[in-house]
């Protein structure tokens, strides 16, 4: 991950949206979202594995499991009011970079 990639996940990012395409796919970035307060979006494609790692990160406030495209955004539409409601202001323990 480069200074950009990493700036947008810890700057310039309310709501991460990770597809989880393979079992460790955007641990690195939920991680970083999850150390600058950003919560995270598991789309996992039906019957794919994701981690435990990745899980059980405290960012991944939500799981949606989905069969096809248009479901995943249906799930997602439902999710975002929801994920997207104003929270306490966390402060981060560890700097994200």
């Amino acid at each position: 991950m480069d200074k950009a990639e990493r700036r947008q996940v810890c700057e310039l990012t309310s709501l991460l949206i990770v597809v989880a395409i393979a079992p460790s796919w955007g641990g690195i970035e939920v991680e970083m979202a999850q150390r600058s307060g950003v919560p995270a979006v598991i789309l996992i494609p039906a019957g794919k594995k994701v981690s435990r790692l990745l899980r059980g990160n405290p960012a991944a406030v939500k799981e949606l499991e989905y069969e096809t495209f248009d479901q995943a955004l249906t799930l997602l539409r439902h999710t975002l009011s929801d994920v997207l409601r104003p929270a306490p202001n966390i402060p981060s323990l560890l700097p994200c970079s």
